[in-house]
Formats: structure tokens, C-alpha cells, sequence
């Protein structure tokens, strides 16, 4: 299976329905997006998530239909209707968040300051201005990227553990029969259950959900976090972050055992909870939230952007 190398990756999402998203992809880049990875996200979601569903969840997971769609509500929008047991995929947001992971392995590549991509996000989801697609507005030629063979296998396995953990979280949604519309404590437990029945599915693979660090940095400038996050319908929580963190850090040996150097999965493992209890930390002080898009939009402006990173 493959969705731009070899297969199984992933981050969480929502219960939510459609809306009208800011366009950042031509139709023709969706249409080829669709080409490209729809089918093998069918095939992760059938092949991969609902043949290693706990028996006793199977008959509800062997329900599940996947749903393309062209866009959402913003771009990092996923959901499911577990009435209807479908999953929705709008493939603008696969693509932005491949552009992402291209985007952080660039930086990474280069030794680049990650700062100003926050700028980017923050402006993009939480600013709602009208700003191109992740690549376009650091000017990085996609092709040229990908033709870099550290960006290629860094890029791509961030990639695949977001997506995968998202698949598994909205089929996590259906089978544990989630209600949608709700709100505050009821919504954040939803979240975090569908989050654990994600984590159970890395566990079962021995694999580390590797992009769920990049995933929170950036959805956090668009859902509800710390106080906040206790009203919202759909809450990234740092509770929700924090859970995950806790899980992988109690038993890092159940997310590295595939790896072919269990030593070192192991310490990815590690690493990635500390990751995930920072931005959970961070993300439950409401004055850091006020705070750090002032020193973002300072020290990393968006007139800087085409000037961040140029390798």
C-alpha cells in the first residue's frame, strides 16, 4: 500500500460537518490528490484499520464507508457520522497536511527555524487570512523538495502516521457509537476515547504515531484550547493532548517494537511524549496563547516567509 512511499501513518479529528473552507488547492491539484491517495486511504481504512479492529468492535467497524470530499470546513477538517458509519476525507486537507510535513522536513533539512511556520498557521487558521498553500507561501517547489531524498522519507512517514491516526480516530468515533453535537466535558471524552482507539491500533503495530507533534502545532491555532477548549464542540484540549502523551510515555516499547533498532523507536517514542506534554502545557496557559502570536508576528513576520527557509 502507498500513499506517496510505503504505507500506515497518522494524526486525530472531529465529529463534525461540513462547511465552506478557504480554497488553498486548485481543482486540478484536488483531482490529483484524489488520484493519488484516495484509494490507498480506502485500503488503510478497510486493510489496515478495520481487519485489526478488537472482535468485539468488528461487526460496527465492518459497517464503516470512507467518504471523499474536495474540502471541509478549514483545512485541517476530518469527521465522521456514526450514524451513517462514514468517514469523511476532504482531500484538501490530506494535502495540506503533506504540504505541512514537506514544509517541517524542509525546515528540519536545513536547519531553519520551525518559528515561522507557526507564524504561517497562526495567520492562516486563526487570522483566517488569505494566504496560499504551505509551500507556495514559503516558495518551495514541491517537485524539487521530494527530490530530496532526506525531505522524501521524513515528509512521507510524518505523512503516514497523521493519517493513519486520523482514520483510526473517526473509525474510533463510529465504532464506540459517538453522538455528535455535543459540547464541553461530554465532547473532550469522545475525543480523548476516540484518541485511546487510535493509539490501541499503533500499539497493536508497534509503531509511533510520528506526526502527531506537527498535527497539535498546528490545529491549535484554529479549535478551542486551554479555558476555552472546556465549551467547545470539538476540543483539542490539553487534556486530549496530554492523554496521548501519558500513554505513549507509560509503555514507549508498544510504539517501537516494529522498528527494525527497537532502541532507538524506543527513544522516538519517548521523544515524541515530551513533545506532546510541551504543546499540552503550553497549550493550557490562556496568556501564552495571547501572548505568542505577538512574539511570532515580531521575530517571525509573514513579509519574511519567501525569505525563511530557501535551502
Amino acid at each position: 500500500m502507498l500513499i506517496r512511499g510505503a504505507i500506515v501513518f497518522a494524526v486525530a479529528l472531529i465529529l463534525m460537518g461540513p462547511a465552506t473552507a478557504a480554497t488553498l488547492y486548485s481543482g486540478k491539484e484536488i483531482a490529483e490528490a484524489h488520484q493519488s491517495m484516495a484509494p490507498n486511504i480506502r485500503l488503510m481504512v478497510t486493510e489496515d484499520i478495520v481487519r485489526a479492529t478488537p472482535r468485539t468492535h468488528r461487526p460496527a467497524a465492518a459497517k464503516v464507508t470512507v467518504k471523499f470530499v474536495d474540502r471541509g470546513r478549514h483545512p485541517l477538517a476530518f469527521w465522521a457520522i456514526p450514524a451513517t458509519a462514514t468517514v469523511y476525507v476532504p482531500m484538501e486537507s490530506v494535502r495540506f497536511i503533506d504540504d505541512l510535513a514537506i514544509l517541517y522536513a524542509w525546515f528540519e533539512k536545513h536547519g531553519c527555524s520551525a518559528e515561522q511556520i507557526q507564524t504561517y498557521l497562526w495567520a492562516l487558521l486563526r487570522e483566517q487570512r488569505p494566504l496560499p498553500a504551505p509551500l507556495t507561501a514559503f516558495g518551495i517547489d514541491r517537485s524539487a523538495a521530494l527530490a530530496d531524498s532526506y525531505v522524501n522519507d521524513v515528509s512521507g512517514k510524518v505523512l503516514k502516521s497523521s493519517i493513519l491516526f486520523i482514520m483510526a480516530h473517526e473509525v474510533g468515533h463510529i465504532v464506540l457509537r459517538h453522538r455528535g453535537g455535543l459540547a464541553g466535558a461530554a465532547s473532550q471524552q469522545q475525543e480523548i476515547e476516540a484518541d485511546s482507539f487510535a493509539l490501541d491500533h499503533f500499539a497493536a503495530i508497534g509503531a509511533t504515531p510520528a506526526g502527531m507533534a506537527i498535527y497539535f502545532l498546528a490545529v491549535r491555532w484554529h479549535d478551542p484550547l486551554a479555558a476555552a477548549a472546556s465549551h467547545g464542540s470539538h476540543p483539542v484540549s490539553p487534556q486530549r493532548i496530554d492523554s496521548i502523551a501519558e500513554r505513549m510515555a507509560a509503555d514507549p516499547n508498544a510504539f517501537s517494537f516494529a522498528e527494525p533498532n527497537r532502541q532507538l523507536g524506543r527513544a522516538q517514542a519517548l521523544s515524541m511524549a515530551n513533545d506532546l506534554r510541551t504543546i499540552a502545557r503550553l497549550s493550557s496557559d490562556d496568556g501564552m496563547l495571547t501572548i505568542l502570536p505577538k512574539g511570532l508576528a515580531r521575530d517571525f513576520p509573514l513579509s519574511r516567509l519567501q525569505a525563511a527557509c530557501p535551502g
